[in-house]
């Protein structure tokens, strides 16, 4: 009896080992097919694909506030720059003044990572600039910050000059 859980915790095992490089082969060529937008080099040429970090300067075209399904959670917007149509996204948990002084054909910045959700590239965006105040979106990790956690301080409308 012993013997036959030993063969079949090795057998698991081996299954695992063989299953995980074929999982990771798999991501990074995934990574590497998406291509839908153009980095910010000074070449402006060089194709930016999911897990690239990517900070613009964009003009809104449209706020999103519906869920669609395939794409993240929360308010996206599209916005217009040098790297063509961005869809950003920026969360569920904006403040409502903040989300109401979205408008189209405001000027905004935004730094984010690109993810590729059912075949379509966002932008995750981790801080949205809006005229002088500066949002935290995501944490260092990613994460949504949520205004109402023990992290709200992370998520202050920080005024620019109040920290530098």
């Amino acid at each position: 009896m012993n013997r036959s859980r030993h063969l079949v915790v090795v057998f698991c095992l081996s299954a695992l080992g063989a299953t995980v490089p074929s999982i990771a082969r798999a991501q990074s060529a995934a990574v590497a097919t998406s291509t839908s937008f153009r980095a910010t080099s000074a070449t402006q040429s060089d194709a930016v694909s999911a897990g690239d970090r990517l900070a613009a300067t964009a003009t809104i075209q449209e706020v999103v506030s519906t869920h669609a399904l395939g794409s993240p959670r929360g308010t996206r917007l599209i916005l217009a720059g040098p790297q063509g149509l961005l869809d950003a996204s920026v969360g569920p948990y904006l403040a409502t003044d903040v989300q109401q002084s979205l408008a189209v054909g405001q000027s905004v910045t935004v730094d984010g990572v690109i993810s590729t959700f059912n075949g379509h590239d966002f932008l995750l965006v981790r801080r949205l600039t809006v005229g002088d105040r500066q949002i935290t979106i995501r944490n260092d990790r990613g994460f949504l910050v949520h205004p109402a956690s023990a992290g709200a301080r992370h998520n202050e409308i920080v005024t620019k000059g109040d920290n530098q």
